[in-house]
């Protein structure tokens, strides 16, 4: 794992800028260092935000420094959802409203531009040694070339 680092790395002809952020309960970034490890530069092809758990201020700053994706599995699809009618309730909700799937998130200041952020439901668990209604999950992501 790494922490609170950034990386380039070269796939065929493209750039990848990653920026790995540990963000846990226990462990949060100072706004000063989330600022010094985003990236500005404009020589990435695609521009990846990396952290565990999705947090209002680091959403707000991929998207400010204009991120194309966003990737965070904290929530665990919400472990544990009672499914009521048309309702999904989960102790997760209390807690963040990204608990699962994809959002997509425009650059007010730069039209046509948008962010899309993944929460995967992933395969553990926390506290509770138990999933209910909520499938584990891997993801496949492709990343094309628009070139």
């Amino acid at each position: 794992m790494i922490d609170n680092s950034k990386k380039d790395i070269k796939v065929g002809d493209s750039d990848l800028c990653i920026t790995f952020i540990t963000n846990t309960y226990v462990e949060t970034i100072d706004e000063i260092v989330l600022d010094s490890l985003t990236y500005n530069k404009a020589g990435c092809d695609i521009k990846i935000f990396l952290t565990h758990q999705p947090r209002s201020n680091m959403i707000d700053k991929a998207v400010e420094k204009d991120y194309d994706l966003f990737l965070a599995g904290h929530t665990h699809g919400g472990q544990i959802t009672l499914v009521f009618p048309f309702v999904y309730i989960t102790p997760t909700m209390f807690e963040t409203k990204y608990i699962r799937g994809d959002f997509w998130f425009d650059n007010p200041d730069k039209i046509g531009t948008s962010m899309l952020l993944i929460v995967t439901r992933g395969l553990g668990m926390s506290l509770a040694p138990i999933r209910y209604n909520s499938t584990p999950e891997v993801t496949l992501i492709t990343l094309k070339n628009s070139k």
